[in-house]
């Protein structure tokens, strides 16, 4: 598929975990299955946070993680903590100081300071929810970490905005090992989104994965 994800450590987690044995469906068709209901939500991919927040590329990365090895209660504690790394974040570079609150203090902050966007509120308050909520969420229930995913993906986006234009991104080619920078249209970068890149050096095409690592 292309990409830096170890797609072989995540389908043996997958087995490992059993995730989806009990419909008898292998672990490799497991990921893949939720993968496509990744990409059919076209989540962007938060490159301007990546790139301001090591830790919350972590914590983004094990989210995503999470939710395709089919971990649904992992997946959402990581998309409430990674949520909480970029108000964090927000906050040290709008007060100009590092902050010690919660999730909740931290959401109520983002509220005032986001006042104008009164729409973002019903996000906020669903993940407040989220992040106190004990009982475990079920198999079936696998849409509920994806649309969080979705929903914390557009609060970060809000916070580190995409280019308005085109989204340009260093990839380390697997070809030739040189790094190339691309230029992607919003449209079309997305997670799990499988893109064409031409390599110059070789100059052969390859396919790479939108990822989220």
């Amino acid at each position: 598929m292309g990409g830096g994800v170890d797609w072989q450590h995540i389908i043996d987690y997958t087995a490992m975990t059993g995730s989806g044995a009990a419909s008898g469906e292998p672990a490799a068709e497991s990921v893949q299955r939720r993968l496509g209901r990744l990409a059919y939500e076209r989540v962007p991919r938060p490159q301007p946070f990546f790139a301001a927040s090591p830790s919350g590329r972590v914590a983004y990365g094990e989210t995503v993680a999470a939710f395709l090895v089919g971990l649904p209660n992992a997946a959402l504690q990581m998309a409430v903590r990674c949520l909480e790394v970029a108000l964090q974040e927000q906050y040290q570079a709008t007060v100009r100081r590092e902050t010690d609150g919660d999730l909740a203090e931290l959401i109520h902050w983002a509220e005032g300071h986001l006042a104008a966007r009164a729409p973002l509120f019903q996000r906020f308050e669903a993940l407040r929810h989220l992040a106190h909520r004990h009982r475990s969420v079920d198999e079936h229930e696998l849409l509920t970490p994806l649309t969080t995913i979705r929903d914390v993906t557009g609060l970060i986006m809000e916070f580190y905005p995409l280019p308005d234009a085109t989204i340009v991104q260093a990839i380390k080619c697997p070809l030739c090992g040189d790094t190339h920078t691309y230029s992607f249209s919003r449209r079309q970068y997305y997670l799990g989104n499988i893109v064409s890149l031409h390599c110059e050096r070789s100059r052969i095409a390859h396919p790479w994965l939108i990822d989220w690592i």
